[in-house]
This record gives structure tokens, sequence and C-alpha cells, in this order.
């Protein structure tokens, strides 16, 4: 059993959903990036980490910042897999996931880029621009490495279907129609995706795409089994300091408790 679901299990044991935390790896800067991700790892169940691309076309204006920012500090795969290899030398419990566009695959080869994330300890991959029908090509050689799906609101059932069957931690569930971004409410269209997907598998479900306040977790607590913040997370980052950001990741790990 992998880390992911591991996670999924633990906090369902703790009567509480999955809270999976995003930062951009390189942002605010390399060693920055570093001490963001230890204060993120003491909130998160699981953590998703960017890996910044020029062109990155689901993310919305905070992200993409981020992304060109990191890039400039001279961020990329090679030196994001580097952090993760020292990373693992002192934690071994934590799940990671790395968003990322498949050119970077491309670029180094599918084959050799999995050899590399398994060696390097990564748990999964969130490829936004892989469609499921194109991934024949990746799954050969994914060895304990998740592919985890998106799967949004204008999704039909006839392609859901195919995502829960190649799915083998969780599923992604985008809100909205759009890009990433902080919105003030959850869709009833994301909310209803859910519920599609309850449907035909008990496969967990993780929310992401608009979530920012406690009180949009909270809501969620009796639907989904995981929940997705980014952006506003990145918007922290920017504008305030250490202790902001532990005060606001605390605020939403408390608002994941079912109780």
């Amino acid at each position: 059993m992998n880390r992911i679901v591991d996670a999924f299990n633990k906090a369902k044991s703790n009567n509480r959903i999955c809270f999976i935390p995003f930062c951009e790896f390189g942002y605010p800067s390399l060693e920055g990036f570093s001490k963001v991700i230890n204060i993120i790892c003491k909130y998160g169940d699981i953590v998703e980490v960017g890996i910044p691309f020029s062109d990155p076309i689901a993310d919305g204006p905070i992200i993409q910042r981020a992304s060109d920012i990191a890039i400039k500090n001279g961020a990329n795969i090679s030196k994001a897999f580097e952090w993760l290899y020292n990373f693992r030398k002192d934690n071994k419990s934590t799940p990671i996931v790395f968003m990322l566009y498949y050119n970077l695959i491309h670029y180094i080869g599918v084959k050799e880029f999995f050899k590399i994330a398994r060696d390097m300890g990564l748990d999964g991959v969130i490829i936004p621009d892989l469609p499921i029908e194109e991934s024949d090509n990746v799954y050969p050689y994914r060895d304990g490495v998740s592919v985890i799906w998106l799967a949004s609101v204008t999704t039909s059932d006839k392609r859901l279907k195919k995502i829960v069957e190649k799915s083998d931690s969780f599923i992604y569930c985008v809100s909205v129609k759009g890009v990433t971004g902080p919105r003030d409410e959850i869709s009833k269209d994301g909310l209803d995706l859910i519920r599609r997907i309850k449907k035909i598998s008990p496969i967990p479900t993780a929310l992401g795409f608009g979530l920012k306040s406690k009180e949009q977790i909270k809501s969620l607590t009796s639907l989904a089994d995981g929940v997705i913040v980014g952006s506003e997370i990145v918007r922290i980052i920017e504008d305030s300091n250490d202790d902001e950001l532990e005060r606001y990741l605390e605020e939403l790990k408390s608002a994941t408790s079912m109780l």
C-alpha cells in the first residue's frame, strides 16, 4: 500500500478528510521553498508540489506568477528531484505528489522519468495536459508511482468511468470551469461531480480549484474524502510571513474534522 492511500486511510480513521496543500517548487526562492515546505508538511496529509513550467495552462494568475518567479530562480525538474532526494533522507512518511506538465516528462523520457521518480521517493504525479485517452505510453512505466487524474464538472459519465478504472489512489475533482484560483463559493457542479464519482466507485475524491476558507472545507467533510488548497497558500507566501502561513494552515487543517 502506498503513502497516498495510507494518508487517506489514516485521515478517515481519525474522523477527518485529507488535507492536501499545494506549493510551487522554487518559490519564493530555492532556499525559501525549503523553509515553506517544512511548514506545510506539519499540516498536510499529502503535499502537492508544482513544478514550474513556461506555459502552465491549468493555472490562474497567482500560480502562474509563482511559476515565472521560480523559473527565474533557477527551478527545474532536475532540481526538484534533487530536493526530493534530500527531503526523503529526513521525511519518509509524507506523501509527495508532483503537479507537472507532460512536456517535462517527455523531455526526460517517460521510462526514465518514472525510474527517477520512484528512486527519489515520489508518490504520485498530476499531469493536467495528458488526456486519459493518450496515457497508454505512461502506464507501463509507473512502477508504483501513482498517476492522479483530474475529473472536471464537464467530464462525461463515459469518460468518468475511464478515469475511475485507471485511478489507484484518488481522483482530483476540479470544482469549476476554468483555471486555479480562490473563489468565494463552492460550485454546485463541483459537489455534483463528487456525487457522480461516488455512485460508480469507492475511490477517494479530493476537491480542488477555488478552495480557500475553513468554512468551505468544513462544508465538504460529509461529502469529499479530501480537499486541495493551492492559490491562496501561494498568495499568503507572497504577501505575508511564515507565522501567518502557519496560522492559515492550522486553521484549514482543523476544519477537516468530521466531528
